[in-house]
Order: structure tokens, then C-alpha cells, then sequence
């Protein structure tokens, strides 16, 4: 089984597809990671060289996959960060064909804009989320703040996401997660999950550290996680886990980085298991 993954991919660090490519692996697939930009390193570290992709480089690249007659493969297409919003057409594209191929394919969306109250890719990519690649998606991972772009709801606490869930289910996806919501205790964090007629929601601890790379990672191990067992409740307490020993694991050595490669054996086993609640 392979997951064409469409996203960002840096050198050095551990975010878009250096970030999703090592559990993806290590959980069994094949990753054909097709990158939109190719960095040295995440700007937060420092400035940072390299380049963002063109939509006939990414549209290139995916007819050279087509053309081996590999797509019928494909159980997943995992759609991250497109460096700007002209990219999108070339995504929806990849999902396009991958399911004439193989028409249980899953897109998994993570519609990467921004964080924190900042909209960090070019172009109207708000614009091509709502109106094109939600209509498309299966399953979308939005963080607070996407979600709150999304929906034109202000995500600010569990009540909010609650309505933002109901929604984006009006826009396509059939299962929604959304994460990084303040939680009524605010030394946590809850992540929401709703599929069917259920919402479930998981709490940890905030781990108080720059945490770039963990949305992507957390996308990544949810795709897996749920792909192998068909169940979302496993599915995203397996990637919460994941990514809370991550986190862990970065602020007690002090890493700027997510260290991947060091914890890729508790990322997918991890100490600690929070437990969903259900919510609806």
C-alpha cells in the first residue's frame, strides 16, 4: 500500500514530508512524497534557502507516477502545506487521478494556512480550502485556527469547535479533526474528532515548546493509524500519543527540532495513552 503525500519537505527538521515519511514507513507504506517546496530548514530556525514548487513541477512529477501505472496502489492522498495557493489546483488533480485509479483512495487533508492568528501561505488559499478541496476531502485536519478560517466561526474553546465541526461536515468531509483547541483547564490542550453521528474529544497537558513540524506528524499518524485499522477512535489516540511524546522527548533535550529519527520507536508506541470522551 502506498500514500502519496503532497507537501512541504525541509533538509535539516522534521516538518511536511520529513516529518510524515518516517511513520508512514515505519507503520508499513510505501511513501511517494511529492514535494511543494524544498527548504534548508523551517524559517523559524533561521532564514532559510531553497524553493517552492510551480504547479506544472508538482503536475510533472505526479504524471511521472501515473505513467508507471502505480496509482491503482494508492490508498491515500495526504495533502499538507502547498507553498501557495496557485498549487492547489495541482492537488486536487493528484486526487482526481489517483481515485480514477483506485476509487477507495482516501484524501486526507490538512489544510495547512496558518497558525496562531497568522495566515502564512501566498495567494487566496482560504478561497481554494472552502470552495474546491473540502467538497473533495475525506477526512480534514484543521488546527484551531484553520478551522476558524474555514468555518468563518471564531475556534477559541471546545463550544466553538463544536459548531466549526458541524460546519465543515456541511462543506464534505465525512470525519473532522481538529487540533490545538484551549480546553475548559487551560494547562491543557484538547484535540476533537467527528465521524458518523459521534464527536469525541482527547485533553493532554500543554507541552509548553515550539512545536513546529506537529501538526504534520500528527496528520501523518492518524492516515496510518487509521488506514491499517479502520477505527478513529484508535486512530486518533495513537497520533495525540505520538506526537505528545514528541513533544516530550523535544523539550527535555532541548531540541529545536522534533527529533524523529531518535523517538521513531515511542511515536508509535508511547508511554502514555489519553483516553477519548465523548462529547455527542
Amino acid at each position: 500500500m502506498a500514500i502519496l503525500s503532497i507537501q512541504s519537505n525541509v533538509i535539516t527538521g522534521y516538518v511536511g514530508n520529513a516529518a510524515a515519511r518516517l511513520p508512514l514507513q515505519r507503520l508499513g507504506f510505501e511513501v511517494w512524497a511529492l514535494d511543494t517546496v524544498i527548504l534548508s530548514n523551517h524559517p523559524a530556525i533561521c532564514p532559510p534557502t531553497g524553493q517552492t514548487s510551480t504547479p506544472g513541477q508538482i503536475l510533472d512529477l505526479f504524471n511521472g507516477i501515473h505513467s508507471q501505472g502505480l496509482l491503482n496502489k494508492c490508498v491515500a492522498v495526504l495533502g499538507g502545506y502547498l507553498g501557495n495557493a496557485e498549487n492547489g489546483p495541482a492537488l486536487v488533480h493528484a486526487v482526481v487521478k489517483s481515485r480514477e485509479e483506485n476509487k477507495r483512495a482516501l484524501f486526507i487533508c490538512d489544510p495547512v494556512m496558518g497558525d496562531n492568528g497568522r495566515i502564512y501561505v501566498p495567494g487566496d488559499i482560504v478561497s481554494f480550502y472552502k470552495n474546491r478541496a473540502m467538497s473533495l476531502t475525506d477526512i480534514a485536519l484543521p488546527n484551531a485556527f484553520e478551522a476558524s478560517l474555514l468555518t468563518g466561526i471564531s475556534v477559541t474553546n471546545v463550544s466553538t469547535a463544536l459548531q466549526a465541526i458541524q460546519t465543515l461536515r456541511n462543506q464534505g468531509p465525512d470525519t473532522i479533526v481538529i487540533t490545538g483547541v484551549e480546553a475548559p483547564d487551560n494547562s491543557k490542550l484538547a484535540t476533537l474528532i467527528s465521524f458518523k453521528d459521534e464527536t469525541w474529544q482527547i485533553t493532554t497537558p500543554k507541552v509548553e515548546i515550539q512545536s513546529h513540524g506537529a501538526g504534520d506528524l500528527l496528520s501523518a499518524l492518524f492516515t496510518g493509524h487509521y488506514i491499517r485499522s479502520g477505527n478513529h477512535l484508535m486512530a486518533v489516540s495513537g497520533a495525540v500519543a505520538g506526537v505528545y511524546a514528541a513533544l516530550k522527548n523535544a523539550k527535555k533535550t532541548r531540541s529545536e527540532t522534533l527529533s524523529l529519527v531518535s523517538v521513531q520507536k515511542i511515536i508509535l508506541d508511547p508511554p502514555e495513552i489519553f483516553a477519548p470522551e465523548r462529547l455527542r
